[in-house]
């Protein structure tokens, strides 16, 4: 027989998870209404708090390109005299070329030219969508492939690379692959060296700051301000408002790709950690 009370019941509190599920996507969008109206952001603003960087440590004129890279537009800084030496500078997950800028001016008065660029997702460079579901040889390809045509696409046919975090694990497989046209290559905390990340490291990688701007609204201005790093290099060099504006160019970033590269830690390395 059928229960009708039970079924009452449960009309009632589907009924209530409707009512609470459309309030808390209207609480949102109300949210990310307001973070706009508070803390409006564009292309223009962007390339401004950008140049704000740069301004407060390079005095080497720098050039701004966008790099077709088989179809992806890349963003890349370009120092120094067009005979010297170059060096490309790869940054790391949540960074950009801009987080170079103290290192430009002492790359190019040792007579280097300089490319640092904004990976697919990151910095000013294009929003490229990630298929939903794919591993890490797509993620890997996410960045890699355009790092190779942007390599082709500015001639360059030997250079000494310099790469951080994430970037490092990308500059190692290009050199894997193409180990003629790499004079040396520097690796700053490489990434994704080890098969695992820290528990807190992964989940702070998984869903970092940025992220939340994006979802969150001014909730997420308030987790931005109060995770994203406060020391003086961020402060003093204007990062912290750079990185506003760059987590919310609209599309999907570079951390969406990033994902199959972190391995949560499995359960008895947790229980070794807390031992």
């Amino acid at each position: 027989d059928v229960d009708i009370p039970m079924l009452q019941t449960l009309a009632r509190l589907a009924l209530h998870l409707l009512r609470a599920a459309a309030n808390a996507s209207l609480l949102l969008h109300a949210h990310r209404l307001l973070f706009h109206l508070a803390h409006p952001t564009s292309p223009a603003l962007a390339a401004a708090a950008e140049a704000a960087v740069l301004a407060s440590a390079v005095r080497a004129p720098v050039a701004h390109l966008f790099v077709d890279a088989g179809g992806v537009a890349l963003h890349t800084l370009e120092a120094g005299e067009a005979e010297g030496v170059p060096i490309v500078l790869v940054h790391g997950h949540s960074m950009s070329a801009a987080f170079f800028h103290r290192n430009i001016d002492d790359l190019v008065a040792a007579g280097r030219r300089v490319y640092a660029l904004d990976l697919p997702g990151w910095g000013r460079s294009e929003r490229v969508p990630f298929k939903r579901g794919g591993g890490i040889e797509e993620a890997m390809a996410y960045s890699l492939l355009p790092f190779v045509a942007w390599v082709e696409k500015l001639n360059l046919s030997s250079f000494d690379i310099l790469a951080h975090s994430l970037g490092g694990y990308l500059a190692l497989e290009y050199l894997h692959l193409f180990p003629e046209k790499v004079r040396s290559l520097t690796l700053i905390a490489p990434a994704c060296i080890t098969p695992t990340f820290s528990l807190p490291r992964t989940l702070y990688f998984l869903a970092p700051p940025q992220s939340a701007l994006r979802a969150l609204g001014l909730l997420g201005y308030l987790l931005f301000r109060s995770k994203y790093p406060t020391s003086p290099c961020y402060t003093a060099h204007h990062l912290r408002a750079w990185a506003l504006h760059a987590s919310r160019a609209p599309g999907p970033a570079g951390d969406f790709a990033a994902r199959p590269f972190l391995a949560l830690p499995g359960p008895r390395a947790l229980w070794r950690a807390g031992a």
